[in-house]
């Protein structure tokens, strides 16, 4: 069953997703254009897209995501500037300019949030950033 497409854009990377904690919306984030589109789960169709770029980080690339348990933040993993995997020369859809872990504040009820903060991991060889990460899971006791 397709629940979205953007047949419609020229290049689109959707990778990652998380389930707000009442399960009500779907998190897919999309490297390449910077984003979280937002799915309500009860009607299978967008409702939202949730902006990253600006502030923290100008060129995220959001990749994997987990929700903290009380359903208030999202942590997303943030791609690097020499993406070790899953990159299609010419587009750069994996190509982000902070890699780390990318902080969201979860709003009303997970329809909306905002990337407020990016704890940076940093890789440096020879003077070339390389690191990227690619994976991200939340635990808690």
């Amino acid at each position: 069953m397709r629940v979205f497409s953007h047949d419609e854009r020229r290049f689109v990377d959707a990778h990652g997703g998380a389930l707000t904690k009442t399960g009500r919306y779907l998190w897919v984030g999309d490297r390449f254009a910077n984003h979280i589109v937002v799915v309500d789960t009860a009607e299978d169709r967008v409702v939202n897209e949730i902006g990253l770029s600006g502030g923290p980080s100008g060129d995220p690339a959001p990749d994997i995501m987990d929700v903290a348990p009380a359903g208030d933040w999202v942590f997303i993993s943030l791609r690097g500037p020499k993406p070790l995997s899953a990159n299609v020369h010419g587009h750069d859809n994996a190509v982000g300019s902070t890699p780390g872990v990318g902080v969201v504040r979860v709003d009303e009820d997970g329809w909306h949030g905002e990337l407020v903060g990016v704890a940076r991991i940093s890789r440096l060889v020879e003077g070339e950033e390389r690191a990227d990460p690619h994976g991200l899971k939340v635990r808690w006791p």
